[in-house]
């Protein structure tokens, strides 16, 4: 009876030292892996160096992609601000992933906000015609247009218009507008931080 009750108390004792050690070890782990560095995320007015082909390099500062216009949509990042950061579409909520830029209900120019390549054009029943344009490890996915003129493999300069912004049905209440997604490293970011809109 002794000796079980010492067995008991020697396995819990055991099973509780390799659970501290278990908690440690993720711990550790944790912390090596979080890099605060990794995390950088180009921001309106910081130069970045683009390659474009030929090996030819520009140092380019990112610019935003219209003339005029104002946020409609933000993106959503758990953070509660006047503009809404919801879509909702028959019925269903749901996260924006971009922005939604428009300017007096009206079809305005869509111009590229840094050289690069062009690696998807589509066409879209819900979300309209789309342009995603490579620069470096950053891709920036502009939706929603109208008149692309741009086709896949072509390469576009900064500043360049490569279309007029437009409508669609996923969001047909804000009528003409740009959609922007931003993404570094194939994951999407806050382009609200990368255009310096918060």
């Amino acid at each position: 009876m002794i000796a079980e009750k010492r067995n008991r108390r020697q396995r819990r004792n055991w099973s509780l030292g390799l659970g501290f050690m278990l908690m440690l070890v993720v711990g550790a782990l944790a912390v090596s892996m979080y890099n605060p560095e990794i995390e950088e995320i180009p921001v309106f007015n910081e130069k970045l160096v683009i390659r474009l082909p030929q090996t030819q390099i520009k140092e380019e500062t990112i610019q935003l992609p219209y003339d005029q216009g104002e946020v409609a949509v933000g993106y959503f990042d758990g953070i509660s601000t006047e503009v809404p950061t919801v879509v909702e579409f028959e019925g269903v909520y749901r996260p924006s992933q971009g922005i939604d830029i428009v300017w007096q209900n009206e079809a305005f120019p869509v111009k590229a906000a840094l050289s690069g390549d062009v690696i998807d054009v589509v066409s879209d029943y819900l979300l309209g015609q789309s342009i995603s344009i490579q620069s470096g490890n950053m891709t920036i996915i502009y939706q929603s247009l109208d008149g692309i003129q741009f086709q896949k493999g072509d390469t576009v300069k900064q500043g360049e218009i490569i279309a007029n912004a437009g409508s669609n049905v996923y969001q047909s209440s804000l009528n003409n507008h740009l959609h922007l997604v931003v993404e570094k490293d194939g994951k999407v970011i806050d382009p609200g931080i990368v255009f310096n809109m918060k």
